[in-house]
């Protein structure tokens, strides 16, 4: 199992990350500490304001071609992988210690769908040490199938409440990618495609090989890598710092529509801001010295729709 945060930077902000924020329908629900992962499906193939044709595809100069699916096949049709998406803050988005009057411009063209809801704003840390806890659920439950009773395993049953994932435990391996999208000019980028060499070999993979490099590098195109622009539609003024977690599994599991979590927040800085009350963000409300480290996780469940 693994985690991997990828902090590389933005090159069209080329300033530091400081926070993240995130339109939500149920801002209250999010500050108090639910926050889901949804299949990478769902971004697919529903209309917008969610629809993005480019989700969880390779790139190529013309069209977006071979999904997600299509790469987790190779290992087994049981797999699947979640996101959850936040929108990036930077220093460079401030001045004078307030947000700037373009970039709020900016995240409203980005919930032009849905202009009512409000926003929760996270400081950087927060985002990553709270998923982060998500992958020690999977190793729990590992441990758990290999009766690995080890003193991690009686440490993490005292404290995480998973009965709701009792019976979710054939699987073979997870893996958390954290970061920022890194948005493509496809008029110059050479095609991304499969080389043929890595399809032969993704074809030829057995789960007895036990090495993910392969599928993780194509996953990560597929996850990390959009299109600067498509005709009308922007893509580079998203800031997008996407968290995926990837399920590995040859056995036969139903897999859930959404994985949500449940966590403390309490001590973690977690603000909401009206949608008309953007301008008032500080750059104090986004860098706050947590001592929470991500929130303490409560309780996780799989939910099946």
């Amino acid at each position: 199992m693994a985690c991997i945060n990828n902090q590389q930077e933005n090159s069209s902000k080329n300033s530091e990350l400081i926070g993240f924020i995130k339109f939500n329908d149920y801002p209250k629900d999010l500050q108090n500490g639910e926050l889901f992962l949804s299949k990478e499906s769902t971004f697919m193939y529903q209309d917008p304001p969610i629809g993005d044709p480019f989700e969880g595809f390779l790139l190529n100069k013309k069209d977006p071609i071979t999904s997600y699916k299509d790469i987790l096949s190779c290992y087994s049709k049981n797999s699947e992988s979640y996101i959850s998406c936040f929108t990036a803050l930077y220093k460079s988005d401030f001045e004078n210690g307030y947000i700037k009057k373009d970039t709020v411009d900016r995240l409203k063209k980005l919930d032009s769908n849905n202009k009512e809801r409000a926003a929760v704003i996270f400081p950087e840390g927060v985002i990553t040490l709270c998923f982060y806890k998500l992958l020690c659920i999977f190793f729990y439950l590992r441990q758990k199938k290999l009766d690995q009773k080890s003193k991690e395993y009686y440490a993490m049953e005292k404290i995480y409440n998973l009965d709701e994932l009792d019976d979710f435990d054939n699987f073979d391996n997870v893996t958390i990618k954290a970061g920022l999208i890194k948005y493509i000019d496809m008029q110059v980028e050479e095609s991304r495609t499969l080389c043929k060499d890595d399809k032969e070999k993704l074809e030829k993979w057995k789960p007895s090989d036990n090495d993910l490099s392969l599928f993780e590098k194509y996953l990560y195109k597929c996850f990390f890598e959009k299109p600067k622009k498509n005709g009308k539609y922007r893509y580079d003024i998203q800031n997008e710092y996407k968290v995926v977690l990837t399920i590995f599994a040859t056995e036969k599991i139903k897999m859930p529509e959404n994985i949500k979590l449940k966590l403390d927040f309490f001590h973690e800085g977690i603000k909401i801001f009206k949608h008309n009350e953007l301008n008032k963000i500080s750059i104090s409300d986004v860098i706050y010295s947590t001592c929470g480290a991500g929130g303490k996780l409560k309780s996780a469940e799989l939910i099946y729709k």
